[in-house]
């Protein structure tokens, strides 16, 4: 994964592969973030390919990832979403491949007031997923089969919603893109989740 640089989505840096952002001092507007990372125009003000309640988006922070992947990879990371926010002030964080969006945490969904969740979130890529960067699937001189695939982006963010005032905060960690076909790019720390979904 190459990411981008600190501080270049508001708030957002990575160190040591471990991203930190929040929608605090730096934060940028919504459409700043949308535009950088390459999504539609007011995207975060919907539910996110149905997995959150719309709410008015307003400003926050984050970051991306750019890579290459193949259909049926597995995209894995684990996330920390602390708020100092409540309701109706719904803040919430979300990632993003390419232009699908999805909710990671959100106010009053996953999280009450003032409250705090972790956990991962694996997410398989489909066909749909990749832009006009779209390889079709082949097969080598060898006789080996190539799913097809394409450019990747990953964006992570968290925002605000209905104001701009309290802040919310957000880490994503141990970020892999791995093919679960492949014992060899499976992820140490995957191989056991990945044996048992079997």
């Amino acid at each position: 994964l190459a990411w981008s640089g600190d501080n270049k989505l508001g708030n957002g840096t990575v160190t040591n592969n471990v991203a930190t952002m929040s929608t605090g001092s730096g934060a940028v507007g919504q459409s700043v973030l949308e535009a950088i990372i390459g999504l539609e125009d007011g995207v975060l003000d919907t539910d996110l390919n149905d997995t959150k309640y719309a709410i008015d988006a307003t400003s926050g922070s984050g970051v991306y990832a750019t890579t290459y992947a193949q259909i049926g990879d597995v995209i894995s990371f684990d996330y920390s979403f602390d708020t100092n926010d409540y309701a109706p002030y719904k803040d919430f964080s979300w990632f993003s491949v390419n232009d699908t969006v999805e909710k990671i945490v959100a106010l009053g969904e996953d999280v009450e007031n003032f409250g705090k969740a972790k956990g991962t979130i694996t997410y398989t890529l489909t066909a749909d997923d990749f832009d006009g960067d779209y390889i079709e699937p082949f097969t080598d001189n060898d006789g080996n089969q190539d799913d097809g695939g394409g450019k990747l982006t990953l964006g992570f963010g968290v925002m605000d919603a209905l104001d701009t005032c309290v802040d919310s905060y957000l880490n994503i960690s141990n970020v892999f893109v791995y093919d679960p076909e492949n014992p060899e790019e499976i992820p140490e720390e995957k191989q056991e989740a990945t044996a048992d979904e079997i």
